[in-house]
């Protein structure tokens, strides 16, 4: 008798270890899922900071050849000369101290820095701060997209946490229960 005693204790131990394992296989599935979940969110996060490094260095190459053109164009315009271009023509010269300045043929005044060059510098200054501006503008509604995404992930985090921790109670409820009877 007192080896079907031992067996049967022993039976009742095992299908009470499985059972327990079965009332928490369905939480351990659901923190695989959070677990992935939060590993997807850290690539998510990866991923993103790639994309605006390469945003950033695109935007860099596009104002690079978008600036050569501009100066080459620049330049031209401002050499150009005929009817109906009455802009002012400037001469390269020095004055009496051997210092370079530029003299304006039609008015007569003098400058000690090249004008052509000024107005160049000037408009590739203003069109580099109004490209810098709308790629600004670009990065931030990305940016406000990306966190009303991270905001409903989040929600969904919450909840699937909420979730658990219900059925975590529940199974260990559960297996209170069995193993208490």
């Amino acid at each position: 008798r007192r080896e079907f005693a031992a067996l049967r204790k022993k039976r009742r131990l095992r299908s009470l270890g499985e059972l327990k394992c079965r009332a928490w296989l369905h939480l351990l599935q659901a923190e695989r899922l959070l677990l992935r979940d939060w590993r997807w969110a850290e690539a998510q996060q990866r991923r993103r900071e790639e994309f605006e490094v390469r945003n950033e260095a695109r935007f860099e190459l596009q104002w690079k050849r978008y600036e050569e053109g501009l100066e080459t164009f620049a330049r031209t315009r401002a050499a150009e000369r005929g009817p109906g271009r009455e802009r002012d023509s400037w001469v390269a010269t020095v004055d009496a101290s051997l210092q370079p300045m530029w003299l304006n043929e039609r008015t007569g005044k003098t400058r000690t820095s090249d004008p052509v060059e000024a107005r160049v510098r000037g408009s590739i200054a203003r069109e580099r701060k109004k490209a810098e501006e709308r790629f600004a503008g670009q990065v931030e509604q990305m940016h406000a997209a990306w966190e009303a995404q991270d905001a409903a992930a989040q929600a969904e985090m919450a909840a699937g946490i909420e979730e658990l921790t219900l059925s975590a109670r529940s199974a260990f409820a559960t297996a209170l229960l069995e193993t208490g009877s």
